[in-house]
């Protein structure tokens, strides 16, 4: 954690998490939630006001490879999915409960979404072609940002 006084910290111990490639905090700011990679997981974490983590849970198991991630004003999930072309939405639990899908063979891997635009209801979704290839990605420059309208806003952003 990069505090605003410019300092930082660790949060998680090294090696507690299975390639954590998303890290979202809830609105609130009393959860952190991580995409875990290589476990095909969701992660979530108690966070104090005074930044100490605990209380590591499972959010949701996922079928296919989590990547970049972000939450919603609803505190669920949006992950996008480099083998799935797109991105889902899963409720704390495990649920799913809307899927986002981008024309694999136009827009290549998703590998990050968030949620923004000027009425906060738009995910982007980054993708790529050669994204398991940074150097190849930078290159070539083969990827793209993805738009699409969803029915929940982002949470509200916190100073």
């Amino acid at each position: 954690m990069v505090e605003p006084d410019g300092s930082s910290r660790d949060l998680i111990e090294a090696g507690a998490v299975m390639g954590a490639n998303g890290i979202a905090l809830s609105a609130d700011g009393a959860t952190l939630v991580t995409a875990e990679a290589f476990a095909n997981r969701i992660t979530a974490f108690d966070l104090s006001p005074d930044r100490v983590v605990t209380g590591r849970r499972v959010f949701a198991e996922v079928t296919e490879l989590p990547d970049g991630m972000c939450l919603d004003a609803e505190g669920a999930a949006w992950v996008a999915q480099p083998t799935g072309a797109g991105a889902i939405r899963i409720l704390d639990g495990g649920d799913v409960v809307a899927k986002v899908t981008v024309p694999a063979e136009e827009a290549g891997n998703s590998v990050a979404c968030v949620l923004g635009g000027p009425d906060r209801r738009s995910l982007y979704l980054c993708c790529g072609f050669e994204v398991f290839d940074a150097g190849k990605s930078r290159c070539e420059g083969q990827g793209s940002i993805w738009r699409a309208a969803v029915p929940v806003t982002a949470g509200e952003a916190r100073p």
